[in-house]
């Protein structure tokens, strides 16, 4: 007798036979034939199901978030950093600057455009973020 290799069911899967086994149409054998899976592997997926039913109309929502945690000050990061990325854009093509030119000015990686790298050529130091025409190269800086 052949071993059959370990296999992975999807959760909609075991959801659908499990579905099937509370509906007592069929005997657990009878599904297990048609779904190709063990009677007792029925039985477990069956249990679990009626374990977790009375989560799903629990006030508040069930403790399982189906969507994943989100870094608040993360996103404010970014978005602050797009908004200064596009406040410079803006004021160097007013400027007559086409973006190749600003970001090899501004030192921005264009890998990774949407990050500021390296400070503007010919200012030295920290890494601060430019925002309006002035001093150091043509810019000033804003410190973080």
């Amino acid at each position: 007798m052949k071993k059959r290799a370990r296999r992975n069911h999807t959760p909609a899967f075991k959801a659908k036979v499990a579905l099937a086994a509370l509906k007592n149409d069929r005997t657990i054998a009878q599904l297990a034939e048609q779904f190709d899976v063990h009677p007792n592997q029925i039985t477990s997926w069956k249990e679990q199901l009626l374990a977790g039913a009375a989560d799903v109309f629990e006030r508040g929502g069930s403790t399982k978030s189906s969507a994943p945690e989100v870094d608040i000050k993360a996103l404010h990061a970014k978005i602050g950093d797009l908004a200064l990325q596009l406040h410079i854009f803006s004021i160097s093509e007013s400027m007559g600057h086409h973006d190749s030119e600003i970001m090899d000015d501004w030192g921005i990686d264009r890998d990774d455009a949407g990050a500021l790298g390296v400070v503007a050529a010919g200012c030295e130091g920290s890494n601060a973020a430019f925002v309006h025409a002035g001093a150091c190269g043509g810019v000033s800086r804003i410190v973080p």
